[in-house]
């Protein structure tokens, strides 16, 4: 078999990692030779569930698999070994000269295999494959070994006979020597390291079951506190590679793209998923794959919003979801599920952080009707209208599409917006009897009236003072920061010339004092 350390090669030599006495190498080679056909090798069986592998023992045979150097052919050498060490054993006779055993494998007395071979000054060392597995786990070099794993229930080994049949006689599959995934999983995880759960899904991205329960176990509400170790300990990076695998499966990428939004929520997450270049193609990959299952736009939708609101560096993120048509699918997306509120709110969030300042963008927005599409959710009767959080979302997001005034896309939202029935919307909120109360919705809807006003100044300012009663008496009843914004709005509308005509008797110095 040719080697191809071009393709992938490791060696565990120069690592800090306990056991830091095991050397060993991961390399790739051919599958095909070049005469064509599949290569004839059979790999050995590793030691990857409890029981693990025997242990050399002092006086032990075994026996060591070696290669000729120069020298006639010779396939084996039999020795004992003669002293322990934590991670290998020492055998007490010397290679002749000619011959070599470094990565041979080494057989016990009853055939099992159980280390790699070693000459160092002509004697043999057998590393122990327990401790070679064990660093493959924890140094995250596992997944290069490919193994084939049953689904079935375990318990079903119980059944059969050492034979492969059960009691009755009747014929089934032998499933002697096979590895069930559940059986894996209890071998390696322990259940007060939270660490380990990363460590499977690194070892063994390829199985779908196995990742399944892991990505479980890293969102489910006993380990909440412990989130924050997903960007600490690369775990947002075996999440990623569990996506790329298993890009078709609803269910893994549902608990993949969740355990993502969690990550997302601390500042170690969420500089891994920026380092990851793949992260936001595969959030918005699942959008499109996906479209109709709303849980999982849910979470793609929170993790985007992180990305673009709270990340350091967002350009990046922004870059790929610009060039993938990430708004467009967001769009529809919001288009079809308009009562679900979580997906609304945080698709609005996201929105709001993605367009915010950018002209192309605002522009691209609203040649995809996104604005529109929030003021019709605002003037809705269902739940979104009536849920604070998301109103204060949509809100904000229509701000997002109004604050720059001097962009000529803003200006003709504005006027299009003013045209729909904005300007009514903000006063119904307002004077909402639920909202009065909820600074958030108050500010954001003060500040949308103010961009409002800059954008399209002569309706709008009509507006205002036809209702200026209304928006002075909210004024007077919200927080400072808000009452501000609004009596600012009624401020600049007597500015443009408009008489305030109003229906109850208010104090004018409400309005100098601002």
């Amino acid at each position: 078999t040719r080697l191809l350390p071009s393709i992938f090669y490791y060696s565990s030599i120069g690592e800090n990692m306990e056991p830091s006495s095991v050397g060993y190498t991961l390399v790739a080679c051919e599958l095909f030779s070049l005469k064509g056909g599949v290569v004839h090798a059979v790999p050995l069986p590793l030691p990857i569930v409890k029981p693990f592998a025997q242990s050399l023992k002092q006086d032990d045979t075994c026996l060591i698999i070696q290669h000729p150097n120069g020298v006639e052919p010779r396939k084996f050498h039999l020795t004992k070994v003669a002293s322990e060490e934590p991670h290998y054993v020492t055998h007490s006779t010397r290679t002749p000269p000619g011959y070599a055993s470094s990565g041979g494998a080494v057989f016990n007395e009853e055939g099992l295999f159980v280390g790699i071979g070693h000459m160092s000054g002509g004697v043999h060392i057998t590393a122990n494959i327990n401790d070679i597995m064990r660093h493959m786990f924890h140094s995250m070099q596992m997944k290069h070994v490919e193994l084939d794993f049953m689904d079935e229930d375990p318990g079903l080994c119980d059944k059969f006979t050492s034979f492969g049949y059960p009691n009755d006689d009747t014929e089934v599959p032998v499933v002697r020597n096979k590895i069930f995934w559940k059986d894996v999983w209890d071998s390696w995880y322990e259940k007060n390291r939270y660490g380990t759960i990363i460590l499977l899904l690194h070892a063994f991205p390829y199985n779908a079951l196995l990742a399944r329960r892991g990505l479980m176990e890293l969102t489910c509400h006993s380990q909440r506190f412990n989130v924050q170790l997903i960007g600490k300990e690369h775990g947002v990076e075996a999440i990623v590679e569990v996506m790329k695998r298993h890009w078709d499966d609803e269910d893994v990428v549902c608990k993949a793209v969740a355990a993502l939004s969690r990550a997302s929520d601390t500042e170690e997450g969420l500089a891994k998923m920026e380092g990851v270049e793949s992260c936001v193609s595969l959030l918005l990959n699942a959008v499109r794959n996906f479209a109709e299952k709303p849980l999982i736009l849910q979470w793609c939708s929170y993790a985007l919003a992180n990305l673009f609101s709270v990340a350091p560096n967002p350009e990046a993120s922004k870059d790929v979801f610009i060039e993938q048509q990430g708004l467009q699918y967001i769009t529809r997306a919001v288009q079809t599920y308009r009562e679900d509120v979580y997906l609304v709110k945080w698709t609005a969030q996201l929105v709001s952080a993605f367009v915010r300042s950018n002209e192309e963008i605002i522009s691209w927005g609203c040649e995809l009707g996104h604005h529109e599409t929030v003021l019709e959710l605002l003037n809705g009767q269902g739940v979104v209208a009536e849920d604070a959080s998301c109103v204060e979302a949509l809100v904000t997001c229509l701000h997002a599409f109004l604050d720059e005034p001097d962009f000529d896309c803003v200006r003709q939202s504005g006027r299009l917006l003013t045209e729909k029935g904005l300007p009514a919307t903000l006063l119904s909120l307002l004077e909402h009897w639920s909202f009065k109360q909820h600074e958030g919705v108050l500010y954001h809807t003060a500040l949308l009236m103010k961009a409002l006003t800059a954008a399209h100044p002569p309706s709008i300012a009509v507006f205002i003072t036809n209702n200026a009663d209304d928006i002075i008496f909210t004024a007077h009843t919200a927080c400072s920061s808000s009452s501000r914004l609004l009596l600012q709005c009624v401020t600049a509308a007597k500015a443009m010339g408009f008489s305030v005509q109003h229906k109850y008797e208010y104090d004018e110095t409400l309005l100098q004092l601002y």
